[in-house]
């Protein structure tokens, strides 16, 4: 597990779906692991990958820094990352956010 720049480990989340609930999730998740800590003595946040199915979907992300498809408007932090790897998005996840679609 990476460790913090103040040695503290960090942990992984997953968010799986990459519609527009996920893509937001992801988004401020990652975010405010950016920010870092806003109050002395919290953990610090953990690190954010964002599953889509669709590898051409998951290309797009890579190389747009954000979801054109679903929620355009919210460029990608730099601590986001995109897969369309099941296995890649879950490895040493401690948390996962389901974001799929449901009928």
């Amino acid at each position: 597990m990476p460790l913090h720049s103040r040695g503290v480990a960090e942990a992984k989340t997953a968010v799986l779906g990459a519609g527009a609930w996920g893509t937001a999730v992801a988004v401020l998740l990652a975010a405010r692991r950016a920010n870092g800590p806003a109050e002395a003595g919290r953990e610090p946040e953990s690190e954010v990958v964002l599953w889509a199915r669709s590898a051409r979907l998951v290309e797009a992300m890579a190389k747009n820094r954000r979801n054109d498809d679903y929620l355009p408007s919210a460029a990608f932090p730099p601590e986001l990352s995109v897969t369309s790897s099941l296995a890649e998005a879950l490895r040493d996840a401690e948390t996962c956010v389901v974001a799929v679609p449901s009928r």
